[in-house]
């Protein structure tokens, strides 16, 4: 299996597309939290709005005061659930 075909979110060329703006800018959203659980929800959320409207550019994630734990399980929950969706 490739990973076009294991990919549930967006193709590798939709997302490309959806690196720039429609006017050519590349767009940066950046968001903070925490790494509790709430937070972990409200973050699939915010990706999971953005990936819908197809917001383009990269949105970044900044999760701190984590436990080394928290980190990998942050990590891995990424993994697992954004970063299918997206490349961005």
């Amino acid at each position: 299996t490739t990973e076009e075909e294991t990919r549930i979110g967006f193709s590798l060329e939709e997302d490309e597309k959806l690196e720039l703006a429609a006017d050519g800018r590349k767009m940066n959203v950046i968001f903070s939290t925490d790494c509790s659980l709430y937070q972990q929800w409200q973050s699939y959320l915010f990706f999971f709005s953005a990936f819908r409207v197809r917001q383009p550019g990269v949105i970044t994630r900044i999760a701190s005061g984590c436990t080394d734990e928290e980190k990998k399980r942050t990590e891995q929950w990424h993994n697992d659930h954004i970063a299918v969706i997206s490349n961005r």
